[in-house]
């Protein structure tokens, strides 16, 4: 998946979109919580060739702060859980996922009253530790994280009183990455990396139902993707839903 295009085209959909401001004109609060399954995958070249899978658990909360002008977000993900491949079947991965959002909504000459549209500027940050080989005698982890600067949209969209949908994305600007350098060195490698020199997509996908007018029960579909060439590359792929509840206060 390209995520330049990805993300120009979600672009493109919130300025051919009519946002309005007569919904949500109120200062509010929410906070969720979440849990459900995950896929990973995970492809280390300072390791090995190989590309470890699996599924595990993923948890989820989610702090968003909505004002007359935009939109704040904390969102933080963490699973812990198997990952497999030929040569090591019981390696252990975890994943830490926080990102802050700081999105305005936009303004258009019409009103829909069914549609907000946000776009702004976010920090999002990605942690993986990894234990190849648990079972020797003293195993090792290899830590390796990412933290870019980057572009954000998101559109919501009301079908009705009780249920909406919202799209979330972002893509990279600048960001800094930490990973180990070869063994024989015995050293790390920190390097600030621009959106051309890595590769990096954050999707988020919410269906939300009104159970009450301050809580509200929600499906998320998360998808992360990283990759990063130096000093040796590596690429790693989550799949994750979820269903959680949300509190408006």
């Amino acid at each position: 998946m390209n995520a330049r295009v990805c993300f120009i085209g979600l672009v493109l959909g919130l300025a051919l979109t009519d946002s309005t401001h007569a919904q949500d004109s109120a200062t509010y609060s929410t906070l969720s919580f979440g849990v459900g399954l995950q896929a990973i995958s995970n492809n280390d070249a300072f390791q090995s060739l190989y590309t470890y899978r699996g599924a595990s658990l993923a948890f989820n909360s989610t702090y968003r702060s909505l004002r007359t002008k935009g939109h704040h977000i904390i969102d933080l993900t963490y699973s812990d859980g198997e990952i497999r491949s030929i040569v090591s079947p019981k390696a252990d991965n975890q994943l830490l996922i926080l990102n802050y959002d700081y999105l305005f909504k936009l303004k258009t000459k019409r009103i829909n009253r069914r549609t907000t549209s946000l776009l702004g500027v976010a920090l999002h940050t990605l942690l993986s530790s990894t234990n190849y080989l648990p079972e020797v005698e003293s195993p090792k982890s290899y830590l390796s994280g990412s933290a870019f600067v980057v572009l954000g949209a998101n559109i919501l969209y009301r079908i009705n009183e009780k249920n909406r949908i919202r799209l979330q994305s972002a893509l990279p600007v600048l960001g800094l990455v930490y990973r180990p350098d070869f063994e024989i060195n015995g050293k790390t490698l920190t390097a600030i990396t621009s959106v051309w020199n890595s590769n990096f997509l954050s999707i988020k996908l919410e269906y939300s139902y009104t159970l009450t007018r301050k809580l509200h029960l929600r499906a998320t579909y998360n998808y992360n993707y990283f990759t990063f060439g130096e000093p040796r590359r590596i690429t790693l792929l989550q799949n994750a839903g979820l269903i959680g509840l949300v509190k408006k206060f």
